[in-house]
């Protein structure tokens, strides 16, 4: 007997605003007592102005033999944070190119990903928030993929040192496949944590998760990074992500890997 996916999705959807209005009474009981950093305690005069971060990451190998290969790798990131809301951007394009001397067969892949995504606090921990997710990889059998999400969220973990948000959230996916070019559209549920660890002064460590999980595909992704200052305003930094889906269109790998090795530039707008 086959499960009844939109009978599991509504379940999701009313558990998520149940979340989330549980999560927001706790922090009306508890909310002298939350842990929480400088950076992220209520505003007060100036200090509810906001504040800009952005990044710029570039990364390029190439490799010359019997195989030419080059590789590029680059991101910008941007965030926006102030007493009430916090807004993020994350827009990343990957590049490779190879050509066999031998058998003269030329080969190219190409990944362009972006995520929006902004947040509403309820007090110091407890938030909703809506995201907007776009994948369109290059010979991965889909022409595009996209989500379209709303949730809730509560921060478990917020000091100097680590931070852990925990979400649950609702929404659909929209995809076309690339040797059909059928376009789908599926309801979604979405859980995500995010965790990040600042090591010392100089480097930091930072692990995502998410699964978002449809009638038709669930897509699980990863990424785990490891950043360390040269400079004030410039890291190195090394990543490793994983992308897996549970239906591909035949002939498909199920998981994309990327690892990365990338020069940062940090500033503020």
């Amino acid at each position: 007997m086959m499960p009844n996916f939109k009978s599991i999705h509504i379940k999701v959807f009313f558990l998520s605003i149940t979340f989330s209005v549980n999560l927001f009474a706790q922090e009306i009981v508890v909310d002298d007592k939350a842990i929480v950093s400088d950076e992220y305690k209520t505003c007060e005069g100036d200090d509810c102005k906001g504040k800009w971060h952005s990044s710029i990451e570039m990364g390029y190998v190439s490799i010359s033999g019997n195989t030419d290969s080059k590789t590029q790798n680059s991101q910008f990131a941007v965030s926006y944070e102030e007493e009430k809301w916090r807004h993020e951007g994350i827009f990343s394009k990957q590049k490779s190119f190879s050509h066999d001397k031998l058998t003269n067969i030329e080969t190219t892949a190409q990944k362009r990903a972006a995520l929006i995504k902004s947040n509403y606090k309820f007090g110091k921990n407890a938030y909703v928030f809506g995201l907007i997710d776009y994948d369109k990889t290059e010979n991965s059998g889909f022409v595009y993929q996209s989500s379209m999400i709303v949730g809730s969220g509560y921060r478990f973990i917020n000091s100097d040192e680590h931070i852990l948000d925990a979400e649950l959230g609702y929404g659909q996916r929209k995809s076309e496949t690339e040797i059909t070019f059928i376009e789908n559209e599926e309801d979604i549920s979405r859980f995500a944590m995010n965790y990040s660890w600042k090591m010392s002064k100089t480097s930091s460590f930072e692990q995502k998760f998410s699964s978002e999980a449809g009638s038709d595909n669930t897509i699980t992704k990863s990424y785990s990074g490891v950043s360390a200052k040269i400079f004030d305003n410039l890291a190195l930094k090394f990543s490793y992500s994983q992308k897996h889906q549970s239906d591909v269109p035949l002939g498909y790998e199920k998981t994309e890997k990327i690892t990365s090795f990338t020069l940062v530039y940090l500033f503020n707008l």
